[in-house]
């Protein structure tokens, strides 16, 4: 198993309130703290009035929350996550259901059993993570329970402290989880090409992919790219390049600092790989205000709208805090090889991985796009208005590269 940045705990169950129930006993699979609710990541203990016990659990940025699975019969459910927002910059979190990403707000200075309603058609273990997002958010509970209710329906007090036979499920069955993970170091110099290098750029010199608006600049070593708006992209003939089931594309970048692109600016498109002719394993990296950094990987049959069934949506990575003058590192990487597939995204260094149930059949990309809209769609340009530099592709993942849990 790859190397997770995590600790394991358990769903325990929870002490309720003393309220009368309005969900039946028998219909709640399980009800937890959230510091009680599979692997947890640098949760912080906060006092709260109207929190169980006192104190609830405030969740930082993406890499913050708990991650975790339930084993489920076929049947409709409601998943209820109990949260409280101190202010309108800090009510921002996701939920992640088997691969479905939502982002919601939860409401200011009041505590609310928030609601989301799925539908499992198959006994299986359903993966339910909780992600921070907007620094300052607070969780208290959270319960898997049969049937459809709205946020508003129900209090936590309101759900039974009970847990099903059977249906707390431990790290190893697990089919998808997401976890924080780091390089053990950030590049800090050009890259130096070894036997698994496919491609290395300098951009030192004039670059054949380079189409629409661009110029050479002063890059994070020597010269780099710079894609100017409104059609500046960099396209890398793949066709002879050895990609499989292993891959690692990264890149440093520096967007134009005026159009502050890493705070909540509008939508930016920074890499797209096209399957080769027959292939099935495509990537897109975009960041959006309501995603932030996100990483996409698909069959290519539904590129735009991202959906569960034919998506892996991985990762979003806040990069809000970032700095606008800087040059940032950008990393993906994928390794298709096992019965449990990974992928990694990272930036300056730390990022999220997951693993799912084998979906995708590795194959060779066509072409790679960085910096805007991928050519040939049905989007208007959506350039990265900044620089790129250090440019290289490798055909191993980065699992070695990562730190390790001490």
């Amino acid at each position: 198993m790859k190397s997770l940045m995590c600790t394991v705990v358990l769903m325990s169950v929870t002490v309720g309130l003393a309220v009368a129930a309005k969900v039946p006993a028998g219909d709640v699979i399980f009800k937890a703290e959230i510091e009680d609710y599979g692997v947890t990541n640098s949760l912080t203990a906060v006092a709260l009035p109207g929190a169980v016990g006192g104190y609830a659990m405030q969740l930082g940025d993406q890499s913050t929350g708990a991650r975790g699975g339930v084993k489920l019969a076929p049947g409709q459910y409601t998943l209820l996550v109990r949260a409280w927002a101190p202010a309108g910059d800090q009510d921002g979190f996701f939920v992640d259901i088997d691969g479905w990403l939502q982002r919601r707000v939860a409401p200011i200075g009041r505590w609310t059993a928030m609601a989301y309603n799925f539908a499992v058609d198959k006994e299986k273990v359903v993966s339910i993570a909780i992600m921070g997002q907007e620094a300052g958010l607070v969780v208290d509970q959270i319960a898997v329970v049969r049937g459809t209710y709205k946020t508003g329906d129900l209090k936590m007090s309101e759900v039974p402290a009970e847990t099903s036979a059977g249906a707390r499920v431990g790290l190893e069955e697990l089919p998808r989880l997401v976890s924080p993970c780091a390089l053990a170091e950030l590049p800090t110099a050009p890259f130096e090409e070894d036997e698994h290098t496919l491609l290395h750029e300098s951009f030192d010199r004039p670059v054949a992919g380079a189409v629409g608006s661009h110029l050479q600049v002063k890059g994070k070593f020597g010269q780099a790219l710079y894609l100017q708006m409104p059609d500046g992209r960099l396209e890398v003939d793949a066709s002879g390049l050895e990609i499989g089931p292993q891959g690692t594309i990264e890149f440093w970048v520096r967007p134009r600092p005026a159009q502050r692109l890493w705070h909540d600016q509008g939508w930016h498109y920074f890499l797209h790989c096209e399957p080769a002719e027959g292939g099935h394993f495509q990537l897109d990296l975009d960041r959006h205000p309501a995603t932030g950094l996100l990483l996409a990987a698909s069959s290519g049959a539904d590129p735009y709208h991202r959906n569960p069934q034919t998506c892996e949506l991985l990762r979003v990575v806040t990069t809000s805090g970032a700095d606008l003058q800087k040059w940032h590192h950008i990393l993906v990487s994928w390794d298709l090889t096992g019965e449990r597939q990974y992928l990694w995204l990272l930036f300056d260094g730390a990022g999220e991985q997951v693993f799912f149930p084998r979906r995708f059949d590795p194959g060779r990309f066509s072409r790679i796009e960085i910096g805007n809209t991928p050519s040939g769609w049905d989007v208007p340009y959506l350039c990265i208005d900044g620089a790129v530099d250090e440019l290289r592709i490798t055909n191993v993942s980065v699992a070695d590269r990562l730190k390790t849990a001490e």
